[in-house]
């Protein structure tokens, strides 16, 4: 079955008024609506399931995103890796801001003042930021 793609009518179903007749071919039309979205649960197009702590299983988890144009997100279980295709973005933060994080021990972060007050890369110890600092400019040859 499909999703369903519109609107239920309720035009038989919204007022005490209205007769049980009329509104079967409503209440039909409801029930396997609901049929459909039920049978599209952990199914292509459809939506995942959620197992007992809430989380989306596993096997519901595609191993390649791709976003609407056209990069790759690669996520490998087995080898405990992310593979991100092209550049990614660090949301500049400042010591300040990393100091109020809730961080864990191997963050990664762009501090754009850690490296006494110029730009770095910071990476979370467990205990401390620590920072990366950057060296000469890329260079073709």
């Amino acid at each position: 079955m499909a999703w369903p793609a519109s609107t239920l009518n309720t035009t038989n179903l919204d007022s005490a008024s209205d007769k049980p007749a009329d509104a079967r071919a409503d209440l039909l039309a409801t029930v396997q609506a609901v049929n459909s979205i039920s049978s599209m649960r952990a199914a292509a197009d459809g939506v995942a399931s959620l197992d007992s702590s809430g989380h989306v299983p596993d096997s519901q988890i595609p191993d390649t995103l791709t976003s609407d144009s056209g990069n790759d997100f690669t996520f490998q279980p087995d080898s405990g890796r992310l593979t991100v295709f092209y550049i990614a973005g660090l949301q500049p933060r400042t010591v300040t801001q990393l100091g109020n994080v809730a961080a864990i021990t191997g963050d990664v972060s762009y501090c754009s003042n850690g490296a006494a007050g110029t730009p770095c890369l910071a990476v979370y110890t467990g205990a401390y930021w620590k920072q990366v600092a950057f060296g000469a400019n890329i260079a073709a040859s």
